[in-house]
C-alpha cells in the first residue's frame, strides 16, 4: 500500500520505518496491508502511478493515477484498464463492485518492498 503521513510536514515511524507527509518532499512509502489497517488513522493514500506499477506489474498501458480509497468512483472502463494492467482476467468480473474489491485484493496482496 502507497501512503504518506497524514500530517503534511510530518514524520510517521511504524516498524522503524519512517513514513513522512505528502509535503516534505519525499516518495511515498510502500507498506504491509496489515501495517496500513493499523495506521489507518495516522496515514493517508497516495497516488499510484505508472511508474510503481510498472515496477510491481509490469505495466504497459500508458499514464494513469488512482488512488485505493478512490477506486470505487472510477468509470467501468477505467477499471478495466487497471485489472488488465494488474494482471486479471477483467472478463469474468461483471460489476464495478467486483472488479473494484479484484484490484483492491491486488494491491493488498503486492509484498512491500524496501
Amino acid at each position: 500500500m502507497l501512503v504518506y503521513a497524514k500530517t503534511p510536514r510530518g514524520i510517521l515511524y511504524v516498524n522503524n520505518t519512517p513514513i513522512y507527509g505528502r509535503e516534505d518532499g519525499h516518495d511515498p512509502v510502500d507498506i504491509s496491508f496489515e501495517m496500513y489497517e493499523a495506521c489507518k488513522e495516522a496515514i493517508e493514500d497516495a497516488t499510484y502511478r505508472e511508474g510503481y506499477l510498472r515496477k510491481k506489474f509490469g505495466w504497459s498501458l500508458g499514464p494513469i493515477a488512482f488512488t485505493y480509497s478512490e477506486l470505487r468512483y472510477l468509470p467501468e472502463s477505467t477499471l478495466r484498464k487497471i485489472a488488465k494492467g494488474l494482471g486479471l482476467d477483467e472478463a469474468s468480473r461483471t460489476t464495478n463492485k467486483q472488479l473494484v474489491e479484484d484490484i483492491k485484493r491486488v494491491l493488498r496482496d503486492v509484498v512491500a518492498t524496501r
